[in-house]
């Protein structure tokens, strides 16, 4: 079990469902960089980023959305089935 794994079981009673999915970069309330889950955070429909995406976070994202619709969809099925299999 990874350290990430254990703190969220120790601090939240909570174990992750999804350890492999990559952690929400943000600050606390007292300016320090955290990481937090993704299945930790609830966030409202239609909320805006209204930050600015660095290069290659920008990058990552233009080349994710230029690919051809279908091959979108069958990475996102394929996450599914990776996701049923754990």
């Amino acid at each position: 079990m990874a350290f990430g794994q254990q703190y969220f079981r120790w601090k939240y009673n909570k174990p992750l469902q999804c350890p492999t999915i990559v952690c929400a970069q943000m600050k606390n309330p007292r300016g320090k960089e955290i990481a937090v889950p993704l299945e930790f955070l609830d966030i409202p429909m239609g909320q805006k980023y209204t930050s600015t995406l660095n290069a290659k976070a920008a990058s990552l994202m233009i080349n994710k959305t230029k690919a051809h619709p279908r091959r979108r969809m069958e990475d996102v099925q394929q996450g599914f089935q990776v996701r049923s299999l754990s």
